[in-house]
């Protein structure tokens, strides 16, 4: 990779990642007729933009209250282009989500 150390991106190393969460009513048997489509909650999103040091820790998250009824949960998470359309292997060289995690407080 051009001489790269491993795991050090470059100035134009694609960076941001988002996390997303849909809440749905219902049962899962129906999800891939109703995602993106009726969501009982959300979605709920969150970006990171990550930088090319592999020793820091960058985690993900959302922070938000369900006010809804929901039966489950969806979690997408997307690595987005947002420097240069580079040849495959050099996009996100040196950028990692390390975490992402969820936590259901139930009240």
């Amino acid at each position: 990779m051009r001489g790269l150390q491993p795991g050090r991106g470059t100035p134009t190393s694609d960076a941001r990642f988002q996390v997303f969460l849909h809440g749905y009513a219902g049962s899962m048997r129906h999800f891939s007729e109703v995602y993106g489509l009726q969501a009982a909650f959300g979605p709920a999103r969150a970006e990171l933009d990550s930088d090319a040091q592999p020793e820091t820790w960058e985690p993900i998250c959302i922070d938000v209250a369900i006010t809804v009824p929901v039966d489950y949960f969806a979690i997408e998470l997307r690595a987005i282009e947002n420097t240069v359309d580079g040849p495959p292997g050099d996009e996100f060289d040196g950028h990692f989500v390390d975490d992402a995690c969820l936590f259901v407080n139930p009240r």
